[in-house]
């Protein structure tokens, strides 16, 4: 994608996300199921995609464990409605009051649950991810920019027209949300402190470890784990 188009992109993505954070629980729980029937109705065209992202996988001789996780079946499809049935059920975590302290007389201190903005999240080739994302982000309140393996980039555009699809009879929009084409997109955001709040980055401990050198963005990831039985 060019840059400027994809800072264009960037930009109305957070204006939208501003307007995502002040939006109404009931307004965020209709869309959660308008894209879950989206869903239901477009399966067709989704398995499509992502038989055509299996085939290529295997084409190219990839791992069966990678295979497996790429499938997008109809039971992987039954379980992501549930996840999304699950996060309208949750509890509108917007301006949820977390702590309150009384500091003297009428001098009130709360911490209020606020949403972050707009977040990055690279993750590997699982398209089932790519839902629990966005219902997540749009229960919170959160522009999301996501950038999926590339094995699974046919299913995951096709999961991203049925959402848009959903969309289009919201006033919540579709602009809180994008889909980034290739890593070069990814360098590109990793420069843009400023219009994206946080970045979440699932992989290798090495991909980790590269995204957080290469940005001045807020990093959540995870290093090298350590189990151990007592």
């Amino acid at each position: 994608m060019e840059t400027q188009t994809l800072q264009t992109r960037i930009f109305a993505l957070k204006e939208s996300a501003k307007r995502l954070s002040i939006s109404k629980e009931e307004e965020r729980n209709a869309l959660l199921k308008s894209i879950a029937e989206g869903l239901q109705k477009d399966f067709e065209q989704i398995r499509s995609a992502n038989e055509a992202d299996i085939a290529k996988a295997r084409a190219e001789g990839q791992k069966e464990a990678l295979v497996k996780r790429l499938v997008f079946s109809e039971e992987k499809l039954e379980a992501s409605l549930l996840g999304i049935s699950d996060v309208i059920g949750l509890a509108d975590p917007i301006g949820t009051v977390l702590e309150r302290r009384l500091l003297d007389t009428d001098f009130l201190l709360e911490k209020i649950a606020v949403p972050i903005g707009v977040i990055g999240m690279i993750f590997e080739a699982r398209p089932d991810a790519l839902l629990q994302i966005v219902s997540l982000c749009l229960k919170s309140g959160n522009g999301i920019v996501l950038k999926g393996g590339r094995e699974a980039f046919q299913t995951n555009t096709a999961l991203i027209a049925s959402i848009q699809n959903s969309c289009r009879s919201s006033s919540l929009g579709s602009d809180w949300f994008t889909l980034l084409e290739s890593h070069g997109d990814v360098d590109h955001i990793l420069k843009m402190e400023g219009d994206i709040d946080l970045l979440i980055p699932r992989g290798s401990n090495q991909f980790v470890q590269y995204v957080m050198r290469n940005t001045a963005i807020p990093v959540l990831g995870h290093a090298d784990g350590l189990c151990q039985l007592y």
